[in-house]
């Protein structure tokens, strides 16, 4: 080995060893950028999978099922309202998919020789519920001397308040010239297709017991449940 190699020598080691920290510092620059990525592609799919994710059902001593709780609705208003007036064709419905509850009240009333039909859709969702009572009632109540005076009655009526008008109503009504025509004709009845249903919202309904003191309660709780499952009631305040 000559002068000017051992000379060159030294200045090699050193570029070496820049080459080498430079290429550990490389190294470990491309490591932290791949595990970012990583990591951020871990972040990304699990917001996706809790974003698509469906709520995590009720555990099961939460009480009965949604369909069993609308059931129980179902049967025993549709049970009160047979007891409230026997020859009733009033039809209650109780949907689990939609959370929905719908009163179909029908009736009528006599115009002269036509029957005039009468048909009241109420239909509510206990989404949108916030209250529920079991309230008494007060009725007319005449005297010996024959005075009417309101008195407390002995069955309550049980009472449901909703969010503003999330009550939907839909009432059948005929015009005053299509009575009149009918009557004229000495018709016996009128057809629901001959009325129009005139759509109109509420707050609050009140469906009667007069027959059992103990189901309005029941009903209500019921109702309570059936609100908790659907997701409904008031919600607290953020902060």
């Amino acid at each position: 080995m000559n002068r000017r190699q051992q000379r060159e020598k030294p200045n090699n080691l050193l570029e070496g060893a820049k080459m080498g920290r430079w290429a550990q510092r490389a190294a470990m620059k491309t490591c932290l950028m791949t595990m970012c990525f990583a990591a951020l592609a871990v972040s990304v799919s699990l917001a996706q999978q809790q974003k698509a994710a469906p709520p995590p059902p009720k555990p099961a001593d939460d009480g009965p099922s949604l369909e069993v709780t609308m059931k129980f609705i179902r049967e025993k208003m549709a049970a009160a309202i047979k007891l409230e007036s026997p020859g009733s064709k009033d039809v209650i419905a109780a949907d689990p998919t939609k959370c929905e509850f719908t009163w179909t009240q029908r009736g009528g009333s006599w115009y002269g020789p036509t029957f005039i039909p009468s048909v009241r859709k109420t239909t509510f969702s206990f989404r949108d519920v916030t209250k529920i009572d079991v309230a008494p009632k007060r009725i007319w109540q005449v005297d010996s001397a024959g005075r009417s005076s309101l008195v407390w009655g002995a069955f309550p009526d049980l009472l449901v308040t909703t969010t503003p008008q999330s009550v939907h109503v839909q009432s059948l009504e005929f015009s005053q010239s299509l009575k009149d025509a009918a009557h004229d004709r000495d018709q016996e009845s009128l057809k629901e297709e001959d009325g129009q249903f005139k759509d109109s919202e509420e707050q609050e309904l009140r469906f009667p017991f007069s027959k059992d003191a103990d189901m309005p309660d029941r009903v209500a709780r019921a109702m309570v449940h059936a609100v908790e499952l659907c997701g409904g009631g008031s919600k607290p305040e953020p902060f």
